[in-house]
């Protein structure tokens, strides 16, 4: 339930009386009365499923001059609230690093880091697996986007659903719902789909241990 502090202040003397104001009447000393406050939506936990882990890669399965995808892995979003509201979640990329693979969307790249001599490893997309998450337990029947007119579009089709990297599309994120339309509701559970892609290892292949080292913060956006 969404919460709202009124505060009252009377500054500069008393407020004139309702019969000092009546017509004809010399009005004198005045008061202002100024009302504030805050509409506060309802708290939000958000919490991840946990650290995913590319172990053991074999350097030979890696392109000298091209990306190499990896498998996908799979991971969870949930959000609960303490009471229903509007709201989706929005990825931001904490690398710092630039994403880029040719032939990509940039908008849905983040960055696997950089090694030691400065170059990039690689990128990652995340994907949300719309029939493996639920609103309130329940299967969902559509996903939106948001779009940069903060405009929730519904997603038509399975190339709509990939989470845009808010550090260069700062109005962005994703939605569930268990019917047609939008609904204030408590909790989702956004199921999640996360590949990475190596980038060209070059004609010396990988001469030393390499870390990914990609690194995403989810939050939950209010509209």
């Amino acid at each position: 339930m969404k919460k709202i502090t009124l505060i009252a202040v009377l500054m500069g003397g008393m407020m004139a009386s309702g019969a000092a104001m009546a017509e004809g009447m010399v009005t004198g000393a005045k008061a202002t009365m100024k009302v504030q406050g805050t509409i506060l939506p309802p708290s939000c936990n958000i919490s991840l499923e946990g650290a995913l882990s590319f172990n053991n890669i074999n350097p030979g399965s890696l392109s000298t001059d091209k990306f190499t995808d990896l498998k996908a892995e799979k991971t969870r979003v949930t959000v609960g609230c303490d009471g229903a509201s509007y709201y989706g979640i929005r990825a931001v990329d904490n690398s710092g690093a630039v994403a880029e693979k040719p032939g990509a969307d940039k908008e849905t790249l983040f960055s696997l880091g950089n090694d030691a001599n400065g170059k990039a490893i690689g990128v990652y997309t995340i994907k949300l697996d719309r029939d493996s998450s639920s609103v309130e337990g329940q299967q969902v029947q559509k996903a939106f986007s948001l779009q940069p007119d903060n405009i929730w579009k519904f997603v038509a089709d399975d190339s709509g659903y990939y989470f845009k990297n808010a550090q260069l599309v700062p109005v962005s994120g994703m939605d569930l719902a268990s019917d047609t339309e939008r609904k204030a509701v408590s909790n989702k559970v956004y199921s999640l789909e996360v590949k990475p892609s190596i980038a060209p290892v070059g004609k010396n292949g990988v001469q030393s241990s390499i870390n990914l080292n990609g690194s995403t913060t989810f939050e939950v956006i209010y509209m």
